[in-house]
């Protein structure tokens, strides 16, 4: 689910300080882009997947990165519908419960994850 490696050599990179920086944020866009797609926006839905994947990705959330990959494919498999048939309630539902998973997963985990 979380690529812990990653982010650890996340950390690695930016120090304690910025690295909680960039948590934090990542969180915060994650927070507002899930709390869009709960009335999904067919003008918005493939940059919202795009951006929870970006954050998903920078943090080292595997299986929501997959997941909005997912998503992008059905998007793009009827790039030509202005409606968000192609992605069901089901899929944005799976794809919220996923972004909550990882995100409680790693409060919960980070801070033992960092100090081993």
């Amino acid at each position: 689910m979380i690529n812990w490696d990653h982010v650890q050599e996340l950390h690695h990179q930016l120090g304690p300080f910025d690295f909680a920086t960039v948590v934090e944020q990542l969180i915060d866009e994650m927070n507002s882009v899930t709390g869009r797609l709960h009335t999904p926006d067919p003008l918005t839905l493939e940059n919202d997947v795009h951006r929870l994947k970006a954050c998903a990705t920078t943090l080292g959330f595997d299986d929501l990165s997959a997941k909005c990959r997912e998503v992008q494919r059905q998007l793009d498999l009827h790039h030509d519908l202005l409606t968000c048939d192609s992605v069901t309630p089901k899929t944005v539902s799976a794809l919220l419960n996923c972004c909550d998973r990882s995100v409680t997963i790693f409060d919960g985990e980070v801070s033992g994850r960092l100090a081993a």
